[in-house]
């Protein structure tokens, strides 16, 4: 782990993997064990004291627990040689007050996706510049949705979402738009697809930096619209449940897969719904119990992320 390059001043480090150097040393250089990390989302403070023992604590509840995955990628990072330097929010364990509930609400799941992403959450430079009362930079570009989806070279299109300012410029995979127009407000982008093939992201990049890519903002060329899962009713269960797949542009072709391990004969009610039946899990060692639920249709495969996630419970009984 790294410094946070918007935080100079503090310059506390991680525990090296001989806990004897710093995991008995707090903020102010005392000899004395501090208390544990309030947040139970954020392995961040661990880093302070002893980053080895986060394999035994990343908790439940009221945190997600640290499943074979996650635990390993704590091992690897506390074996890695030290010492690491690393920006703590305070110099007072426990931190701050807000710090007990700061943490990202979608990555929940007990799964290595989402500890990575409340990992990047808690790195951010917001997070920090929040918790230690400083101004927050100015966020960056944001896309959350096309006006459409598919289309051919040349097709006219917005962009919506946010933090479009200056040096705004705009890709389609890799290939970059000619001419963009930018609405006044920053929430909007008029322009015309460049040459292309398949389905690409379209990512808006400003003097800020670059946006995610996201599921509604992919544009499909020649078409069909790209298929998307925007929501899984119940989101956890066992084999043989039943599971509400919401999405958007589900062809009666459409096909369901839990992880690799594809549902039985999905009722599709296109182009919004599918009713699929949790198929056994694959499961054995390094095999997570979250899953991200996919559709394939068209051809194409919908994207993952934490709204297709599901949690198998109980895995045991499924052996």
């Amino acid at each position: 782990m790294t410094r946070n390059p918007s935080m100079t001043s503090d310059r506390s480090r991680t525990a090296s993997p001989t806990p004897s150097r710093s995991s008995s040393r707090n903020a102010r250089g005392t000899n004395r064990t501090p208390a544990p990390p309030s947040n139970p989302y954020d392995i961040v403070p661990l880093a302070w004291t002893d980053l080895d023992c986060a394999t035994k604590w990343y908790p439940t509840p009221p945190g997600p627990a640290a499943d074979r995955d996650v635990t390993t990628v704590i091992s690897a990072i506390a074996g890695l040689p030290g010492p690491n330097s690393y920006e703590q929010p305070g110099t007072h364990m426990p931190l701050t007050i807000d710090y007990d509930t700061t943490h990202d609400p979608a990555f929940v799941k007990k799964s290595l996706p989402d500890f990575i992403g409340q990992l990047a959450f808690q790195h951010a430079d917001s997070t920090y510049l929040g918790l230690r009362g400083a101004p927050d930079v100015p966020a960056g570009p944001v896309v959350r949705a096309l006006s459409r989806n598919s289309g051919d070279t040349g097709s006219a299109l917005a962009v919506a979402g946010s933090g479009f300012g200056a040096g705004t410029a705009v890709d389609f995979g890799e290939v970059p738009c000619q001419d963009v127009v930018v609405s006044g407000d920053g929430l909007a982008i008029s322009l015309y697809a460049p040459p292309g093939v398949g389905v690409v992201p379209v990512r808006v990049t400003t003097d800020l930096g670059t946006s995610p890519a996201v599921p509604f903002g992919q544009f499909a060329y020649g078409g069909p619209a790209p298929v998307m899962v925007t929501g899984l009713t119940p989101d956890a269960g066992r084999k043989g449940d039943q599971v509400t797949i919401t999405g958007v542009n589900f062809g009666t072709d459409a096909q369901v897969f839990f992880g690799a391990d594809p549902a039985p004969s999905p009722q599709v009610n296109p182009p919004y719904e599918i009713v699929a039946t949790a198929p056994a899990p694959t499961i054995g060692p390094g095999k997570p119990s979250t899953v991200n639920v996919t559709a394939l249709s068209g051809g194409y495969s919908s994207p993952t992320g934490p709204v297709n996630e599901f949690t198998y419970q109980d895995l045991s009984a499924e052996s």
